[in-house]
């Protein structure tokens, strides 16, 4: 593999937007506590040195009423709107110029001509901005909230000021690091998204996983890591999932031909394959599960990918496939024709994988295989198993586990 450029995780603008809006936060901090020290402390404190039974004085309450009425004013000036939409376009501008010459570097590496005009761009930009200008002032906002309800119950509950007090500070610590996830989370959201978009109309077919590389790695993303995607196929992309810091790095066609094992395959037999782990196996699947009428490509693809299947090696251990129902009705349904010792048939191909297709599945199968084919020995990314047309399961157990339905099948030969 040649020497290319790395894609890179933008992390000192990530801090510096984190921090922008942790100024304007430590300034509603500032203000709220001198408002409150000023104002309205030493009448809570007065108040309770001269009243044992915690009778609360009118007067004390207008003066919260007016406290909280003008720090709230005050707040509104602090973090306006243009102001939030100030941070938040020079953040999204920069890592677009970030991603961009970062991409281009990338492509000058491999002799591709470096991207120009790009038409999607501005309406992803605005939008993403719009969104981002709701996080930034709904910090605000939510303070505000929380300033006005911290200073009612105190009061209400007789408690000191000094109490009081220490629960303002409690409410802007959490809104600071409510700003530092923002910041985690949309840098890692709109670097994955802008690059995406960006290798694919630059001519990629696929990415590699790379993950940060840090011990907070969440162990879904450590198990994807090295590990090369398909754009074809929409998978997640790095950076999509929240506080999410992995990217993507460009595979190109010279690469995915050094991943891929030389098995024999006929041009028409490779084409068959590649085809299949695109979106047609959901077409031909569906044909196949429903009986309908097949045309003369799907015959062609059929008889391809079967020649195909037959020089792939045979998996021999567990695979799992996610399912996955609009209501409980129609679960409950698909699930009560699995009982134990069935022996069930598919007309259509079965796909699995070695690992888990998705966590948020409604129901898993977990098969046992022995003859299911090995899509990892055409290509050493692919973790997919793939068991050919009418294959025959008996069904050895049903369980729920934490909620979720579970059909164990094993392979049955007669």
């Amino acid at each position: 593999m040649k020497n290319n450029p790395k894609t890179r995780y933008p992390l000192r603008l990530e801090e510096s937007y984190a921090k922008n809006i942790q100024k304007a936060v430590k300034e509603i901090e500032k203000v709220s506590l001198y408002e409150f020290d000023k104002y309205l402390a030493p009448m809570i404190d007065e108040n309770k040195l001269v009243n044992d039974s915690k009778f609360i004085q009118d007067g004390l309450f207008d003066a919260a009423s007016k406290l909280i009425k003008n720090a709230q004013t005050y707040f509104l000036g602090i973090l306006q709107n243009r102001t939030a939409q100030k941070i938040v376009r020079k953040y999204i501008n920069s890592v677009n110029a970030f991603n961009k010459s970062n991409v281009n570097s990338q492509l000058s590496a491999r002799g591709i001509n470096p991207l120009q005009t790009e038409k999607w761009l501005d309406s992803y930009v605005q939008a993403k901005i719009a969104e981002n200008i709701s996080y930034v002032t709904n910090i605000r906002d939510d303070y505000s909230k929380k300033f006005e309800q911290v200073i009612y119950r105190g009061i209400t509950e007789g408690k000191s000021s000094n109490e009081i007090r220490e629960e303002l500070v409690h409410q802007a610590g959490m809104s600071s690091d409510k700003a530092a996830f923002i910041a985690r989370d949309q840098t890692g959201t709109i670097l994955g998204q802008m690059n995406s978009e960006r290798q694919k109309r630059a001519g990629f077919q696929a990415f590699r996983w790379s993950d940060s590389g840090d011990e907070r790695v969440r162990d879904s993303h450590r198990e994807r890591n090295g590990k090369i995607y398909f754009y074809a196929d929409n998978p997640l992309l790095p950076g999509e999932e929240y506080n999410c810091r992995c990217v993507a790095e460009p595979v190109d066609d010279e690469e995915l031909l050094e991943e891929s094992i030389d098995l024999g395959l006929s041009n028409q037999e490779e084409h068959a394959v590649k085809t299949y782990v695109s979106s047609e196996a959901y077409k031909l699947n569906d044909k196949l599960r429903n009986g309908y009428q097949l045309d003369e490509s799907d015959l062609k693809l059929i008889d391809n990918l079967d020649k195909a299947l037959d020089k792939m090696t045979n998996y021999d251990g567990e695979v799992t496939r996610s399912m996955f129902f609009d209501s409980s009705d129609d679960l409950v349904k698909f699930a009560n024709n699995y009982n134990l010792n069935d022996v069930v048939q598919f007309p259509e191909y079965i796909s699995t994988t070695k690992d888990i297709y998705s966590e948020q599945d409604s129901l898993r199968f977990v098969i046992m295989s022995s003859t299911g084919k090995d899509l990892g020995s055409y290509n050493k990314s692919e973790k997919e198993v793939l068991f050919n047309r009418d294959a025959k399961f008996i069904v050895k157990d049903r369980y729920l586990l934490d909620g979720k339905p579970y059909i164990v099948l094993e392979e049955y030969h007669e």
